[in-house]
């Protein structure tokens, strides 16, 4: 006769998703002791995620499922136990059923507002009751999670919009256009005024052409500044925006193979596009470029942490209008 017997184990949130055991099961009456492998299973694992919109922030939280049997979430709950000047603010509905399981996962959205224009380091901690229909436990078991999240406040955004050089025209193929790209200094989060950047303009050959220098140095100024390019667009149709990316110019550094000024090196390089090199072990065997001055640019870059610049043009598109004809023919006769 088979007896089912459901076990359950605690297991630390942190601990792996699965654990090995021997359990005993003895039964009244029987005088041995049965015992048999079983394997634990955590229930959840948990992820998280900043996003940004401006200077807003939004805290992700998903929650996995690692079985194929259905728990059900409530009541989950955000707090910053060391900062008080932060409210996190659920976006979710409260009476929201949440239900989780190998297929189906959770996703919880908060929204971070500040009393202080600069945050500090956050330590989060997540938590959250849970029930399954497997329990013969009446009692909710309890989830949690911790993690901690730095550098994350928008210090720059950036945005930039294509036009045509006539007034009142759209772009059309064939025909220069102006790229104009805005740099914007939060000037509340107190930035250290004339900060070098750099910048990059990135963009597919097939749809667009780039004129001047697509990646240079720049300052900022009163907390904004202005870079004009020409383009020209080669595809009709809506064509995405070329990608710019803008990174921390680290003047103090000196390269040990290439003496001058990083002003001067920014002013020899050529204008294809320059990423930043590892924030380690920056070698001239690990640079794509392929001149001394451009690899003693690309030393200087730095990328900046995850949100702390704000892309607002990212994925945009302008309509490029097809070039007009006038429909006549040249023919030529070579005799």
């Amino acid at each position: 006769q088979e007896i089912p017997v459901l076990v359950y184990f605690c297991l630390k949130n942190d601990h792996n998703q699965s654990m090995a055991s021997m359990v005993g099961i003895t039964v009244d009456g029987w005088q041995n002791t049965f015992y048999q492998s079983v394997e634990f299973v955590q229930p959840f694992r948990a992820s998280h995620k900043i996003f940004t919109s401006g200077k807003k922030k939004y805290f992700q939280m998903v929650i996995h499922g690692n079985t194929s049997a259905n728990f059900t979430l409530f009541d989950p709950k955000l707090e910053t136990p060391e900062c008080h000047d932060v409210e996190l603010v659920l976006l979710n509905r409260h009476d929201q059923l949440l239900f989780v399981n190998h297929h189906q996962s959770v996703s919880l959205l908060w929204q971070l507002n500040s009393n202080i224009p600069v945050l500090p380091g956050l330590d989060l901690s997540f938590t959250c009751s849970y029930s399954c229909t497997l329990d013969t436990n009446p009692r909710p078991h309890e989830f949690d999670y911790s993690c901690s999240i730095h550098n994350f406040q928008t210090q720059y955004i950036l945005s930039y919009t294509i036009s045509s050089i006539e007034e009142d025209k759209s772009c059309t193929t064939g025909e220069t256009a102006i790229l104009e790209i805005k740099i914007e200094q939060l000037l509340d989060l107190e930035l250290t005024d004339n900060t070098k950047l750099a910048y990059s303009v990135e963009a597919n050959g097939i749809i667009w052409a780039i004129g001047g220098k697509s990646s240079g140095v720049f300052t900022m100024r009163d907390g904004r500044h202005t870079i004009i390019l020409d383009v020209v667009p080669l595809q009709a149709g809506y064509q995405h925006f070329p990608l710019v990316t803008i990174y921390k110019y680290l003047d103090h550094l000196k390269d040990p193979l290439a003496e001058g000024d990083a002003d001067k090196v920014d002013s020899d390089s050529d204008s294809s596009p320059l990423q930043p090199a590892p924030k380690t072990q920056r070698t001239i065997s690990q640079l794509s470029a392929t001149s001394v001055s451009s690899a003693q640019f690309i030393s200087h870059l730095e990328d900046f942490n995850h949100g702390q610049v704000y892309n607002a043009s990212r994925n945009k598109q302008i309509h490029v209008f097809p070039c007009q004809t006038t429909g006549d023919i040249d023919v030529s006769l070579v005799q």
